[in-house]
């Protein structure tokens, strides 16, 4: 069965190729999911003759944007205690909130709200951090969206798992379930140099390589963590973590 071919149209199109080659009057090829071809309107048009055509309008047309960081379900913590300085915000009151609220529904829900307004912006790839990252994989991949999803390895209990114990396990099963999806794909993710012992680090980066997977942490996010590090560690942050062979 042949797929169905498209062209969208009347496009300034912005490529992003090795020689960064745009076209004012542009024009993309689809063939099922797939671009099959780019090139100016006229010759695209003249090539795909039976293809159905779609009017951009003369907008502009780029590859999707790809963001690096997010925590999709806080989306539902928006405007709630904004303007704090970082620590008093986790210890105060998201670390306490998300004790109290987050659960299996709280991060679909808010997966489903990120992914609407990701979509919205232009983004189609993005790494994420959370908890209950398998009801966040559903939704992203219903939404037919590129996610690293990864659960966050803590040094404390959290919504999803009890200790950095049980977590291993857990996010063991997780990276299994997700690991060969076309649109999905698991990561592994430490939460901070602050927030895990050095041996937390060290599996959390371990894991990662047995898979051949991503690995990601927030670091060197403010002065007072650089300061904490100096003071407990005798080094800055990316220099102790380079010492325990987290950043490869």
């Amino acid at each position: 069965m042949e797929e169905k071919m498209e062209i969208i149209r009347n496009c300034h199109l912005i490529t992003m190729d090795r020689a960064n080659t745009s076209y004012e009057n542009g024009a993309i090829v689809i063939e099922g999911e797939k671009i099959i071809d780019v090139g100016d309107e006229f010759s695209v048009t003249a090539k795909y003759k039976d293809a159905e055509t779609i009017d951009a309008g003369g907008g502009i047309v780029v590859p999707g944007f790809i963001d690096t960081h997010t925590h999709s379900a806080m989306t539902l913590f928006r405007g709630m205690a904004d303007d704090l300085p970082l620590m008093d915000w986790l210890n105060n009151h998201i670390f306490p909130a998300e004790s109290k609220f987050v659960n299996r529904e709280f991060v679909r829900d808010g997966a489903l709200i990120a992914a609407a307004e990701m979509i919205h912006s232009g983004i189609t790839t993005f790494l994420d951090m959370y908890f209950f990252q398998n009801e966040a994989a559903k939704v992203f991949k219903m939404a037919g969206m590129r996610a690293f999803l990864s659960e966050g390895l803590i040094n404390f209990p959290t919504p999803d798992m009890k200790s950095p114990i049980d977590a291993f396990d857990y996010v063991s099963n997780f990276i299994e379930n997700w690991l060969n999806d076309d649109l999905i794909s698991p990561a592994v993710a430490a939460h901070a140099p602050y927030t895990c012992s050095d041996e937390l680090l060290v599996k959390s980066r371990e894991l990662a390589d047995k898979y051949n997977i991503v690995f990601n942490i927030h670091l060197s996010e403010t002065e007072n963590e650089v300061e904490t590090i100096l003071k407990e560690k005798g080094k800055r942050p990316t220099h102790y973590l380079n010492e325990l062979g987290i950043l490869k």
